[in-house]
């Protein structure tokens, strides 16, 4: 076994040659052996993200080289890789943390890992309903909510901003 530094300039050709030595000492003939060295790619830019408890996050990453992709791991270094592609859904998060992600070239040579950061701001409290008036007749319903404290006993803001769903679990407005 022959081993080189390719960090260094002790590998100064990719063509080495190996011969077999008898328990005489006689050198057989030479066969050729090729070296082939591929780049490490750079560190790609993973894109932070923010998102409400709870929710998912997708993350997503550029720079990696032409024909190459992306490993995703929850690890600075080592570890199993969670997801090979340029985006990576999280299961829902419910507080901050960081998943890393690193580039890998066409020839499989895995480069340096970028933290990506997904920040988790709280969802507010659930209003209390004060007052709700439903006016009926043919034509256009109105319904009028008035609240001023939340479930959780804190003041509402001043100027609060409701959304309002035909179900508990519609996710469109």
């Amino acid at each position: 076994i022959y081993q080189c530094d390719w960090s260094s300039d002790v590998c100064s050709s990719d063509l080495f040659y190996a011969a077999l030595v008898n328990s005489n000492g006689c050198v057989g003939p030479r066969t050729v052996a090729t070296a082939t060295v591929h780049p490490v790619p750079l560190t790609p830019t993973g894109n932070d993200v923010i998102i409400c408890t709870d929710d998912i996050a997708v993350l997503t990453a550029s720079g990696a080289p032409a024909g190459g992709g992306y490993n995703w791991y929850a690890a600075a270094t080592g570890g199993a890789s969670l997801f090979t592609g340029a985006s990576y859904t999280t299961a829902p998060i419910g507080t901050g943390t960081s998943y890393w992600v690193a580039a890998v070239s066409n020839q499989g040579c895995e480069g340096p890992r970028d933290e990506v950061v997904i920040g988790v701001n709280a969802r507010p409290a659930t209003p209390e309903i004060l007052y709700a008036q439903l006016q009926c007749g043919s034509g256009s319903r109105t319904l009028r909510v008035s609240t001023s404290i939340l479930s959780n006993g804190d003041q509402l803001p001043a100027d609060p901003e409701f959304r309002w769903y035909d179900s508990l679990t519609s996710t469109s407005p």
